[in-house]
């Protein structure tokens, strides 16, 4: 229920014609926006500069270890095969692979995976695992240093 004015804090307040709108300038959208590096001549942000293309053979296998990970990446999954099973078997090819790596080698193949980049044709390619497949084979490649002390604590 509304009390009337005469009987509120505001009674002996003037009343307002019009309530104040407020106005607003309203600028012109730049038609398009710009990336200014320092030392360069300006770049769009919607267009690519030509050092972001990059070309086919930047993207090639650049070791041999590189070349057996993406031959296992990209064999199809056998008819016989549920998804499943050809998925774990492909992992399994890679953790057999990756085993045989040294810690340095490990190291640096669990960098390249744990930060892809774009020009990583096997990151690219283990990109297309399920996250849950993605995290064991990039853990098991962590796991280098104390797999190496545990083979080396057995001799």
């Amino acid at each position: 229920m509304l009390m009337p004015i005469a009987n509120s804090i505001f009674a002996g307040a003037p009343e307002r014609a019009k309530p104040v709108s407020i106005q607003r300038e309203e600028k012109p959208l730049p038609a398009r926006l710009s990336l200014v590096r320092a030392g360069s001549a300006t770049e769009s942000v919607y267009e690519p500069s030509s050092a972001a293309v990059l070309p086919a053979a930047k993207l090639a296998a650049s070791s041999p270890i590189d070349t057996q990970l993406i031959s296992i990446l990209e064999t199809n999954v056998a008819p016989y095969e549920t998804a499943l099973v050809g998925f774990a078997r492909k992992e399994a090819e890679m953790k057999t692979l990756m085993a045989t790596l040294s810690i340095v080698e490990s190291m640096g193949l669990h960098k390249r995976l744990s930060n892809p980049q774009p020009t990583d044709k096997v990151a690219e390619k283990l990109g297309r695992f399920t996250v849950e497949r993605r995290a064991r084979i990039i853990q098991f490649l962590g796991d280098a240093r104390r797999r190496s002390a545990i083979s080396n604590a057995k001799r």
